[in-house]
């Protein structure tokens, strides 16, 4: 119960008036539990159009190319993990919607602020380490990547998913307003 008296004034010293509210927190998940967060933003960006937003696609298109790149871009919020505990596996799942014979590689973000509305002109730089390369992505299959080298705890994480030099072979995967929800991506962090 949160309680504010009458002697609380704004700054312009007007006084609000005394008033009371109450709320129940749900509980921190147990150590030792899977937590599935699903993303916050998710979006593509392509070389070749500049200026457009795909924030809205239902999936991403990812392919290296000298002039027609396209990378994704995903930002999940970790959060409710209790205080102390620490991640036994982080991993993404992400949903074949277009094989290729790469499944990309995906290198943190230090950049966690930036809006599902990106293009390539505004996307942010992608300047953390690689955390993780899967191989062969095939459609209709569920890819896991190992992320746990990056999630440390409740915080905000971004990534971007790019394709290796050279790999003109486009990939997709289902985003966050793909039809099928069980499909959308997931990060699911197992704690100790």
């Amino acid at each position: 119960t949160a309680n504010l008296t009458a002697g609380i004034a704004d700054a312009a010293n007007n006084p609000l008036a005394a008033t009371s509210w109450s709320f129940t927190t749900a509980a921190a998940p147990p150590a030792g539990s899977t937590v599935t967060f699903s993303p916050v933003t998710d979006t593509y960006v392509s070389q070749a159009a500049p200026t457009s937003a795909y924030g809205t696609s239902t999936s991403f298109s990812i392919v290296d190319g000298a002039t027609t790149a396209k990378q994704a871009f995903l930002r999940f919020t970790v959060s409710g993990l209790p205080a102390g505990a620490t991640i036994a596996s982080a991993k993404l799942r992400l949903y074949v919607t277009n094989d290729s014979t790469s499944g990309g590689i995906i290198k943190q973000v230090t950049d966690t602020s930036w809006p599902e509305a990106l293009t390539w002109n505004t996307k942010p730089a992608i300047d953390g380490p690689t955390v993780a390369t899967v191989g062969v992505a095939g459609v209709n299959a569920t890819i896991e990547a190992d992320l746990t080298s990056a999630i440390t705890g409740n915080g905000t994480y971004s990534f971007a998913i790019v394709m290796p030099a050279g790999n003109s072979n486009t990939l997709g995967y289902a985003s966050r307003e793909f039809a099928t929800v069980s499909q959308r991506p997931q990060l699911v962090i197992t704690t100790n």
